[in-house]
């Protein structure tokens, strides 16, 4: 068994055991909380009538687009003569017919063997591609509007992090 020096008051060194020694040890209790988990941050909230209106600015934006396609294969047909009657020619006038409505015999267009220019689908093109443009417009008042309420969210710190 190994022993070490041990002194008293007398100074004399004795040697005692090591298994006789005593230590002292202070023990320190502690309190330790469960970690909070940290706050979730809440989501951002984009409101319904700026997604709805959106939605809806889009769907009259395609429907200008397609009068404007329409109307601009309807002047090419009648420019080059086609046959109204085969199936995509046909197809075509029909779909344009609607849109061009509010401008018939605004010109007076003149039928001939090799065909004629409808003045009054350019001048219908002409003003669907104002309306288009205008309604492009909205559409990027709108995405402005939600960028805007996103950017509010994010710095009052209502931002969840999508992975």
């Amino acid at each position: 068994m190994a022993t070490r020096p041990s002194t008293s008051k007398t100074g004399s060194s004795a040697r005692k055991p090591i298994s006789q020694t005593t230590t002292t040890t202070t023990t320190r209790k502690t309190t330790t909380r469960p970690p909070t988990p940290p706050k979730e941050p809440e989501e951002i909230v984009v409101p319904g009538g700026l997604k709805f209106s959106k939605v809806i600015v889009w769907i009259m934006y395609v429907w200008v687009m397609i009068g404007v396609v329409a109307l601009t294969l309807r002047v090419f047909l009648l420019l080059t003569s086609a046959n109204t009657v085969a199936g995509f020619a046909n197809f075509v006038m029909r779909l344009s017919a609607d849109y061009l409505q509010p401008f018939r015999n605004i010109y007076t267009g003149r039928e001939g063997e090799t065909g004629y220019l409808d003045v009054s689908a350019i001048f219908a093109i002409i003003v669907y591609l104002f309306i288009a443009w205008g309604i492009h417009s909205l559409i990027n008042y709108v995405q402005n509007k939600i960028d805007q309420s996103v950017k509010e969210q994010k710095a009052i710190g209502r931002v969840k992090k999508v992975k």
